[in-house]
């Protein structure tokens, strides 16, 4: 059996001598299926016409700019085209090109086949290597490009983290309450501006300080106690309610205080946070209150008066003892519903006492005033004067009327 024909590679030689270009034929004719051009113009018409997989051009054809050439024949040919430069003799020129151009190979005659095949592999070698490059910068650009973009992204990120961080410190800042954040040692971390005005200390004064200063020394064991519980039960919390605490100001000063506790998790670990009220104020208020209405407690106690408190909002009406027992009934015989007064007035006076409230309510009269019978307990009637003045919202709506009756049986000689 014959073994089948070797395959050529099909290739383009040109040239400007046909001497050089029939020797040339006969060089390469085992492994080269050889076209040859004498002139540039037919150079291009070729490599448009036909592929070639291996490219032998004199340093001539390539004309006035070799580099302009060369870049035009490049745009013709594969990218696995082998492009070899054959130059007879070495100017400044042509040393200036070779070194200017890399990806072609070059080969200096006279040569053999042994060297044309050389020069050949090598020139595959420069196609590989430069198309390997070309891979290289593809995949470094495109990793380039991947590293820029997630560096904006992460400078986007971290920007809007900062504007976050930013947001939520103005936040702390502007709280009515002071802040106080401590770590699992008790050491101040951070405070807000409402802190500095409430202790009457500075910033500075306070961070890595142990919050046992913001507290009288008899506190200082049940904080220590109570901060090690919290962070093996870190739960939301009051302190400060029934139990009455107090907080140490910087000039010595105690004042009473309510403490609200909160835990965070940060990198560092878990910190507690804590919102300082000073509730001085308040006890004031509250005390204030209670002795006001103690004195008026009191007063009624001491009057004939029967006090009544009607919520027109919610329906409910307060009644006091007076009231109750002016009518012989006890605390628990009588409702907190309306009814209670207005079906115990007597039929003939009913009208005009309906007619009074109507007319109070509807802002006709200044205050509530009418003079009627109330059926006692034990089926008498009792003269009873009672006036009433009332609380209304900003479009004149009666929201509440406190009263009082007064027992007009001594005046009126009722029985």
């Amino acid at each position: 059996m014959s073994l089948p024909p070797t395959m050529k590679t099909p290739a383009i030689y040109a040239g400007v001598d046909p001497g050089r270009c029939g020797r040339l034929r006969e060089l390469s004719d085992a492994f080269l299926e050889l076209t040859i051009v004498e002139h540039q113009e037919g150079l291009l018409q070729s490599l448009k016409d036909h592929f070639v997989e291996v490219l032998l051009c004199e340093f001539e054809m390539l004309g006035d700019d070799p580099i302009i050439t060369l870049s035009t024949i490049q745009e013709l040919i594969d990218e696995d085209t082998a492009i070899v430069i054959v130059v007879h003799s070495m100017s400044e020129e042509i040393e200036d090109f070779v070194t200017t151009v890399p990806n072609v190979g070059c080969i200096r005659a006279p040569f053999d086949e042994t060297d044309l095949r050389i020069a050949i592999a090598k020139a595959n070698e420069t196609v590989e290597l430069v198309k390997a490059n070309l891979n290289l910068t593809d995949c470094l650009q495109k990793q380039g490009s991947i590293v820029a973009d997630r560096k904006a992204q992460l400078e986007k990120e971290n920007t809007q983290l900062r504007l976050a961080e930013k947001a939520v410190r103005d936040i702390l800042e502007s709280l009515p309450v002071a802040l106080v954040v401590v770590d699992r040692q008790g050491e101040i971390a951070w405070v807000n501006a409402q802190t500095e005005e409430l202790f009457h200390y500075t910033r500075e004064q306070f961070i890595g300080e142990s919050a046992e200063r913001l507290m009288p020394d008899r506190f200082v064991s049940s904080f220590r106690a109570n901060l090690a519980d919290y962070f093996e039960n870190p739960e939301r919390i009051q302190i400060g309610g029934s139990e009455r605490i107090f907080a140490l100001r910087g000039d010595g000063v105690e004042f009473p205080v309510e403490i609200e506790l909160n835990s965070v998790v940060m990198p560092k670990g878990r910190l507690v946070v804590g919102l300082v009220s000073d509730i001085s104020e308040r006890l004031k208020a509250e005390e204030t209150l209670r002795l006001s209405e103690e004195r008026f407690r009191l007063a009624m106690l001491g009057s004939n008066d029967g006090l009544w408190d009607w919520d027109l909002s919610g329906g409910q009406v307060f009644y006091a003892q007076r009231w109750k027992r002016m009518l012989g009934f006890e605390d628990h015989e009588i409702g907190d519903q309306i009814e209670e007064f207005c079906d115990r007035v007597h039929p003939d006076d009913r009208g005009l006492f309906d007619q009074k409230l109507e007319d109070y309510q509807d802002g006709i009269t200044g205050s509530f005033e009418a003079e009627v019978r109330l059926k006692h307990k034990n089926g008498q009637d009792v003269s009873i004067l009672s006036r009433g003045f009332g609380e209304r919202d900003d479009e004149g709506k009666l929201l509440r009327i406190v009263g009082t009756n007064v027992d007009m049986t001594a005046f009126t000689g009722i029985p």
